[in-house]
This record gives C-alpha cells, sequence and structure tokens, in this order.
C-alpha cells in the first residue's frame, strides 16, 4: 500500500461540526454514525446467521464440513460468500475508522490486540458474545484511562489476553 499510494496520512473531508452531549457526555457526528452504522451491520450479521439459508449452511459448514457436504450444501461456494460478507464489513470498519483518525497504511494496527481480546473474552465462534466481549474490552480500556495515561490503556487487553488463556486455555 505504501508502495502505490505513499506514506502519506490522509483523511475525508468531513465539515466541522460542534458535538452534541448526552448525559454529559460529548459526542460527534463521526461517533453517531459509526453507532449506528455498527448496531446495522451486526443487526444484518446477526440475521443472515441465524434467519437465512446462507447462514444456516454457514454455520454447518462451520461446525461439520464433512457431514454439509453429505446434506448438498457447497463447501467451497459458502466460504466464498463468508468471504465476501467479511470483505464488506471489513471495508466499512475501514471507513468508519478513517472517520475516526487519519487514513495511513497501518491504520488497522492500532485495534488488532483490543479486537482479539474482545474475541476471546466473548468466545471465538460467537457473534453475540464476540459483541459483548468487545463492550467489556472497550468500557474497561476507556476507564482505564484515570488511573494510567491513555497511551498504556492496551496494556488491559494484553492482560486480558493473557489471564483468559491461563483461565480458559
Amino acid at each position: 500500500a505504501r508502495f502505490f499510494f505513499g506514506n502519506g496520512a490522509r483523511s475525508f473531508d468531513l465539515a466541522i461540526a460542534r458535538p452534541k452531549y448526552f448525559f454529559g457526555l460529548k459526542v460527534n457526528n463521526e461517533q453517531i454514525i459509526t453507532a449506528i452504522t455498527v448496531i446495522v451491520a451486526m443487526a444484518l450479521v446477526y440475521f443472515i446467521l441465524r434467519h437465512t439459508a446462507l447462514g444456516r449452511a454457514m454455520r454447518a459448514v462451520a461446525d461439520n464440513p464433512s457431514l454439509a457436504a453429505v446434506r448438498g450444501i457447497r463447501r467451497e461456494s459458502i466460504i466464498r460468500w463468508t468471504w465476501v460478507i467479511t470483505g464488506v464489513l471489513t471495508a466499512v470498519a475501514g471507513v468508519l475508522a478513517g472517520m475516526d483518525r487519519a487514513i495511513d497504511p497501518l491504520l488497522g494496527w492500532n485495534y488488532i490486540v483490543s479486537t482479539f481480546a474482545a474475541a476471546i473474552l466473548g468466545g471465538l465462534g460467537n457473534p453475540v458474545g464476540a459483541v459483548i466481549g468487545a463492550l467489556v474490552v472497550g468500557v474497561v480500556e476507556e476507564t482505564s484511562t484515570l488511573f494510567m495515561p491513555p497511551n498504556y490503556r492496551q496494556v488491559i487487553s494484553f492482560v486480558a489476553i493473557a489471564l483468559l488463556l491461563i483461565l480458559r486455555p
């Protein structure tokens, strides 16, 4: 990416707006858009996984690929659709992260440890658990800045990963 697009940080041309206040918290327009988009995306993924034939096939292939193949589910097709959904969600996440900060080739690296901690906490393979894990990790990381410098808040995620892997290997 650096070879083709360069090292310079870029950003979206977003209009400057005053933040809104909700229960004493400052919330800017980008955070509101992000929250709404994330809620809609989570609801769509949940609906797809629980209430469509594609979702049932995805769960079947994830649980037992051989049995799914015997039942007539084309594994390659399901894997392809899984990657399409993953790509769309990743693109949406990149746009939302780009609205929050400057876009550079290393944009996603800031989120990897926290995301991995949330996935482990919520249970790998459990989308609802991953959402709950993400909320817990996010709240704990942000409130940790009350007693430690903000630059070190990812330490909380490292500690969560270590504890979870020790207690629930």
